[in-house]
């Protein structure tokens, strides 16, 4: 056998070896099925304003996102971020061969104008704690 034949075999035997021993468990983690579709906010592109969002979720057993709540550097930017990631569908995490739920997701959204390529780092505000003016 090749040495890469070799390999493999090896991390094989490994991995079941590891999954038939009591008290260990394999884990597969949770990944989205498509990539999340943003819609650019028509008020921030009229104004040209870029900005972004570190969108906080968990992934069901079901593989649906939920708890979703967006951080975003400007208001405008909450609800685009949270309809883009609520709507991906991912493959669930399971340990065991059972899914589990997966917490402590996080996905980046970046809003960038065409041409404008330079992003400010601002900081970030949780949506629901905006003040309101």
């Amino acid at each position: 056998m090749g040495d890469t034949v070799k390999r493999l075999a090896m991390a094989g035997l490994c991995a079941a070896l590891f999954a038939s021993k009591p008290g260990w468990t394999q884990t597969v983690d949770a990944a989205p099925l498509s990539a999340p579709v943003v819609k650019y906010p028509a008020f921030a592109e009229f104004f040209g304003l870029t900005g972004y969002c570190n969108v906080l979720f968990a992934i069901s057993e079901d593989g649906l996102p939920i708890q979703v709540r967006p951080n975003c550097t400007h208001t405008v930017f909450c609800e685009a971020s949270r309809e883009a990631v609520g709507a991906v569908r991912f493959r669930p995490k399971t340990e065991d061969g059972v899914p589990v739920v997966r917490t402590k997701v996080v996905y980046p959204i970046e809003f960038l104008m065409p041409g404008n390529l330079e992003l400010q780092r601002e900081p970030l505000l949780p949506c629901d704690e905006y003040p309101i003016s």
